[in-house]
């Protein structure tokens, strides 16, 4: 019976060995460019989450990071993406009467599988269409909610600097993951849709 119960747990272990070893790991593809910004944006907001609301260090700490992470597009990625990974998450009409389209593509911060559509748990990078010239913009214009694509661009700055939402006092007091689902003014030079 002994020998049975052996045999038998020997059995399930080299089972479970097996079934373990044949999941598939799924391997982050992303430019590495990409995977660092990401990188950084997901650290200040695991920061900014375990700091208290009421902590009269968080708006420094956020406002210290912001600016880091500026640093970083403008130093580091010198304001351009390339091939970078992304969802349109949304493909906005917002002239009734005229053919303004504003774009929003999402980076994935946690699940770079991409499988994760929804607009909260990515970087937002908004596009809008008004100066977008052919072929470009029809391109941009056949693109559809959910759509995987891979963008190329810049990072506009405002005022000399990178034009980044939302981010204000109120904002640093009332939320608790303010880097969760920042959005950044972006100008796409280039798209292309990937079959997932």
């Amino acid at each position: 019976m002994r020998s049975h119960l052996n045999l038998m747990t020997i059995a399930i272990l080299i089972s479970f060995s097996i079934s373990s070893c044949s999941e598939s790991t799924v391997t982050d593809t992303r430019p590495k460019d990409q995977q660092s910004f990401i990188g950084m944006v997901k650290a200040v907001r695991d920061s900014a989450a375990s700091v208290p609301l009421n902590d009269g260090n968080r708006p420094v700490m956020i406002d210290q990071s912001l600016k880091r992470l500026k640093v970083y597009i403008v130093d580091t990625l010198k304001s351009r993406f390339v091939g970078w990974n992304a969802r349109v998450l949304d493909n906005t009409k917002t002239d009734p009467n005229g053919d303004e389209v504003r774009l929003a593509f999402g980076l994935s911060i946690d699940n770079f599988s991409l499988a994760e559509t929804a607009r909260y748990k990515s970087v937002v990078f908004r596009e809008w269409l008004s100066d977008a010239q052919s072929p470009l913009r029809e391109k941009l214009l056949a693109l559809k909610v959910g759509d995987h694509v891979k963008i190329s661009g810049g990072f506009i700055t405002r005022d000399k600097r990178i034009d980044v939402d939302p981010y204000n006092e109120k904002e640093f007091k009332i939320t608790k993951n303010i880097f969760a689902n920042p959005e950044f003014r972006v100008d796409v030079t280039d798209v292309n849709v990937v079959e997932d």
